[in-house]
């Protein structure tokens, strides 16, 4: 999202929250692609905060 007015950015279609929750498994924290998701999204957030 977006500073004001709010606009979605980007979306991500993951499944961690399924695969934690439902298989019981906290495996996903340490995946690779969890980190690389993850690291987008923070570059985008902060990118939002510098200008």
């Amino acid at each position: 999202m977006s500073k004001r007015p709010g606009k979605i950015l980007k979306e991500f279609d993951i499944n961690f929250t399924n695969s934690m929750f439902y298989n019981k498994s906290e495996h996903i924290k340490y995946d690779d692609k969890y980190f690389s998701i993850k690291d987008e999204i923070l570059d985008i957030i902060n990118n939002q905060i510098e200008d």
